[in-house]
């Protein structure tokens, strides 16, 4: 393989491994970088230790050491977040992304960054409430509803219902909402905050290897749209003899 081809398939997956918050197999994969041969070393530990780069494969400019220490935050957020530790994830958030939580206002212009922001930090609050019913007394996420879910916007109340829902359960990972438990509902959330924290710290929220996996099955689904126009063609043709 080309040198430059070779270099740029690293720089894709390494940008992945790094914004996905991968950071052990990051590591790893640097790593493995390092054993290559000189003239190709050194072009890829730069590119690859930099940061996330944008779709031309240039760096964003900063440290090495800043990237990094930003991936540990990331990580550690989202980790908090997938194993139920809200509290730890709202910590981590005032910490290290506070600008996240400042802004209040719920009357953002829809589909603006700072709309998503607010939506998916009550998101947040919800799936607190969700982790109290989980472990602790109906009597405990009661007393936190009341103080962390009020509908401070229309949009949300339909969250509240849903979540509120789990108390009428007195075993809720029995009960029709059981999904509201799931890991499954974690992990989403956590891609969810993630991807707001990306854009607050203003890095790209999509990585070229997710763009070109979308751009190979919109390619792949025309292909197939094609051949079955041929297909069509040709049995009405046949048809026609």
């Amino acid at each position: 393989m080309d040198a430059t081809l070779n270099t740029k398939c690293r720089d894709i997956i390494m940008e992945y491994l790094v914004h996905s918050c991968y950071k052990d197999t990051a590591r790893a994969f640097l790593q493995e970088t390092r054993k290559l041969p000189a003239e190709q070393d050194h072009q890829d530990q730069q590119n690859a230790i930099s940061t996330d780069t944008h779709t031309n494969g240039q760096v964003l400019g900063k440290k090495a050491d800043n990237a990094w220490h930003m991936l540990d935050a990331r990580k550690d957020l989202y980790d908090a977040i997938y194993r139920g530790d809200i509290p730890k994830a709202f910590d981590l958030i005032r910490l290290r992304f506070s600008g996240i939580l400042e802004d209040t206002d719920h009357n953002h212009a829809p589909g603006s960054d700072k709309a998503r922001a607010c939506k998916v930090m009550f998101k947040l609050r919800c799936q607190q409430f969700i982790e109290i019913v989980r472990s602790a007394s109906e009597v405990d996420a009661i007393q936190y509803a009341r103080q962390h879910l009020k509908p401070i916007h229309k949009d949300y109340q339909e969250m509240i219902t849903e979540v509120a829902s789990l108390i009428a359960y007195n075993d809720p990972e029995k009960s029709n909402q059981a999904h509201l438990l799931s890991q499954d509902r974690r992990r989403k959330l956590a891609d969810e905050v993630n991807r707001v924290v990306l854009a607050y710290c203003d890095l790209p929220e999509q990585t070229t290897m997710e763009r070109l996996h979308r751009q190979h099955q919109v390619v792949q689904q025309e292909l197939e749209t094609m051949d079955w126009s041929e297909d069509k063609l040709a049995s009405r043709e046949k048809m026609s003899m």
